[in-house]
């Protein structure tokens, strides 16, 4: 069974933010980088961890093709959910340097790892989107849950009858 196009960028997406590790040039290890559902409440993320959230899908009616069968065009927006722990808020803790990550070093290595490290053709997620781009960063707070938000929308485009067929 084929799989869905989106499918095949949400793969690599993830793919890309599991790449986070010292060994690989970033200031930290990332924790767990998961998916999260709808209920994404129940879920008490670490420092380090990433959470990605898909939070809606639209037809880009300039982007459609002709054909038979047409090609239709979306734009996918990920919520991409850093966790991050200020060093200096909890100096004291023992242990804390192993977990700690700065707001800023979280947005940079989200923004490096989801860029490929620059890959000139990183906005293709693998061959199966059109374009990409970063819309904008917030930071977060709340009990245990300080963090960046990165928002990625991607502009992709399938068979309008066959979303496991990607169209150019």
């Amino acid at each position: 069974m084929a799989t869905p196009v989106l499918q095949l960028i949400k793969d690599v997406l993830l793919a890309r933010l599991k790449n986070i590790t010292r060994a690989n040039g970033y200031a930290f290890n990332v924790g767990e980088v998961k998916y999260v559902s709808r209920n994404k409440d129940e879920y008490s993320p670490e420092p380090r961890d990433i959470l990605i959230e898909q939070v809606g899908q639209e037809e880009v009616e300039e982007h459609f093709r002709p054909g038979n069968p047409p090609a239709v065009a979306y734009d996918i927006s990920f919520v991409i959910h850093g966790f991050a722990l200020q060093l200096d808020e909890h100096i004291s803790e023992p242990g804390i340097t192993d977990n700690s990550v700065t707001e800023p070093e979280m947005i940079a290595a989200v923004r490096k790892a989801v860029t490929n490290n620059s890959a000139t053709d990183w906005f293709q997620f693998g061959g199966n989107s059109i374009d990409a781009r970063f819309n904008d960063v917030a930071p977060f707070d709340g009990p245990g849950q300080d963090g960046v938000t990165n928002t990625l929308t991607i502009l992709y485009r399938t068979s309008e009858l066959d979303a496991t067929v990607v169209r150019s």
